[in-house]
């Protein structure tokens, strides 16, 4: 207990010269963690995660596809690190088993001094293309023996111009062997060479990963931050230069969440160099050490109040989304020989700890909870049976929209709209994040069954159809709520929403069931705002899925639809909807009373 203490880097750096003291032998502890000796004391350093560290550092793809899930991250970028060897062959395989999930940036562990072989190199670099997923070339200038700039070096450089590759620039991790005072010394001696760089490939795309020395800037005691410095601004003037942020792993160990120390020095650089050239970054699992995954977006979508909805939307995933596109296109637009020379090893080449959330044979009471678990002959059954249960309507135009609030998944979504066919289109949500959940799965048609309750739901939801072309529904059911999905779309450019007016027939939010004139000043106003569309009525009555008997449950809904057509009849008088125009949507049902509704002849989409 006692002996274990915190301490600073003195035991391992001169803190007069900043040098490496003499005679230092590394070894690792138990938990990998990096371990010295000095004067029979015992150093480690804890620069893993907890949890990390006591799985001997391992991090699987598993554990990344949940934390993102968790945090709500559709697409990760995997970046490495020199001194955790070479993570080729995992990325490779990450990317492979979960292409829509995973890009990576290509790296060469022996790219530390110019090659032997030019043409050995440029040979892996286009294997390393032909093995897909990449999204650029990472590069760390100070890990390089020498002038990785120099003219011998210029037949890699332009190899990667001409295939349209990215170069994201690790500046501010430095080879450990250098320790100096001045963090932006070290920083500003290869930034400088990155300027020259960039005005020579003017058409590349360019990340500076990691940010800048932000801890160069610290002041008052380290309580507050100062302002970039205009030199450090210069490689901006080049236009496809971006920077990545992590601002919560790089100061996480001196500030608080939510980082607010940060936001005045953060807005100098978004009115500098505009918020379409920074990129959210996280470097995990390492940044929680300092805080959660969900934290670090939080961090952005929440307190950059100096920022737009729409600017933090592209900081948080438009602009990296740019760059993945454009990094797709110009793969496309190149043949890669069908066999290479030179072969990237392959993941059973390196020692990889893959840990998978279940196995073949693997006794259902031996799985970690909680896990979601599907009977997948049950599923289809039961999409069978649906399917037959509304054969005898199928003259009257139903569609059939399926829930997805029971499991949450986007493959589970994807695999009922398949087993329904023609009988469905599109899916339901319950909550903004489903919504989010279903579209960044690959669902573009997304209906959100509830009243948002504020407008960063409506700003989540708006920026969902702009950036991803989603049919986005929500409901509506007062001029506070439609207020607030108006100015949504006034800061989305691009943004549209489909809208149910909801009937409060159910003890529910919604409009009352007298209220015919509400309905009618709502359908107006939606029907005059441009990137609005009125699609229909949402009448769900789910006080009926509760009934006992199927009596009480076909009174319910009758009277559920009794309502409905007085509020279309309201609608009908003022032309809505206008001639030639689709007939209104009447939306509703569930598993209890889906045949009610649909022997009604007024309900035209069944929500189970």
């Amino acid at each position: 207990g006692g002996s274990r203490r915190f301490v600073g880097n003195s035991s391992l750096v001169d803190p007069e010269t900043f040098e490496l003291r003499p005679g230092i032998v590394w070894s690792r502890d138990n938990l990998g963690r990096p371990s010295w000796e000095v004067d029979g004391r015992r150093y480690v350093k804890g620069n893993c995660p907890p949890d990390v560290q006591a799985q001997g550092n391992a991090y699987s793809a598993e554990q990344l596809l949940a934390a993102m899930d968790f945090a709500d991250v559709s697409v990760s970028v995997l970046h490495y690190y020199p001194t955790f060897g070479d993570l080729g062959p995992a990325h490779r395989e990450a990317c492979a088993r979960y292409p829509g999930r995973f890009r990576r940036l290509i790296h060469f562990p022996d790219l530390v001094q110019e090659p032997r072989s030019m043409h050995e190199l440029i040979a892996k670099v286009d294997c390393e293309l032909a093995a897909g997923g990449v999204a650029g070339l990472q590069f760390f200038t100070g890990w390089f023996d020498g002038d990785w700039d120099s003219e011998s070096m210029r037949p890699f450089w332009d190899h990667l111009a001409k295939r349209r590759v990215s170069v994201w620039f690790t500046c501010v991790l430095g080879n450990p062997r250098q320790f100096v005072a001045d963090a932006e010394s070290l920083f500003v001696a290869d930034y400088e060479k990155v300027i020259a760089w960039c005005k020579r490939y003017p058409d590349t795309d360019v990340v500076l990963t990691h940010g800048l020395p932000w801890r160069s800037w610290l002041q008052n005691e380290n309580t507050s931050m100062g302002v970039v410095p205009e030199k450090l601004l210069q490689v901006f003037a080049c236009p496809r230069v971006h920077l990545q942020l992590l601002i919560p792993l790089r100061l996480g160990d001196t500030f608080d969440f939510p980082f607010s120390q940060a936001n005045g020095m953060l807005a100098q650089l978004a009115k500098s160099i505009g918020a379409e050239r920074l990129l959210y970054g996280t470097d995990m699992p390492m940044l929680e050490r300092y805080c959660t995954y969900s934290q670090s977006v939080t961090h952005i979508a929440r307190y950059f109040d100096f920022l737009t909805p729409k600017e933090r939307a592209l900081v948080l995933g438009g602009n990296c989304r740019r760059l993945l596109d454009a990094a797709d296109k110009a793969l496309e637009a190149i043949r890669l020989p069908s066999s290479l020379s030179v072969s990237p090893p392959s993941l059973s080449e390196v020692s990889v700890q893959v840990r998978m959330p279940a196995t073949v044979g693997q006794k259902v009471e031996s799985l970690a909870t909680p896990c979601l678990i599907v009977d997948l002959a049950a599923l289809e059954a039961n999409c069978k049976t649906m399917n037959e249960a509304l054969r005898p309507f199928s003259n009257k135009g139903f569609v059939l929209r399926p829930h997805t609030k029971p499991h949450k998944s986007s493959k589970l979504a994807s695999k009922q709209l398949q087993e329904h066919g023609s009988v469905a289109q599109g899916v339901c949500c319950q909550t903004v994040r489903e919504v989010e959940a279903m579209v960044r799965g690959g669902i573009l048609d997304a209906l959100h069954t509830n009243i948002i309750s504020d407008r960063s739901q409506a700003d989540r939801l708006a920026q969902l159809s702009a950036l991803h072309g989603a049919q986005v529904g929500t409901c509506v059911d007062s001029h506070e709520v439609l207020a607030l999905l108006k100015e949504a779309l006034a800061a989305s450019p691009g943004s549209s929403f489909n809208i149910m007016l909801e009937l409060g027939v159910a003890c529910r939010t919604g409009i009352e069931p007298e209220a015919t004139s509400t309905t009618v000043s709502l359908a107006k106003d939606i029907v005059a705002t441009e990137g609005l569309r009125l699609r229909g009525l949402q009448v769900y009555h789910g006080v009926s899925q509760h009934l006992r008997t199927p009596a009480e449950r076909r009174q319910a809904i009758s009277e559920a639809t009794s309502v409905a057509e007085r509020h279309l009849a309201a609608l009908r008088e003022v032309n809505i909807p206008a001639a030639g125009a689709p007939a209104l949507v009447v939306s509703g049902g569930g598993t209890g009373s889906f045949l009610n509704e649909a022997e009604t002849g007024v309900f035209s989409e069944l929500q189970c």
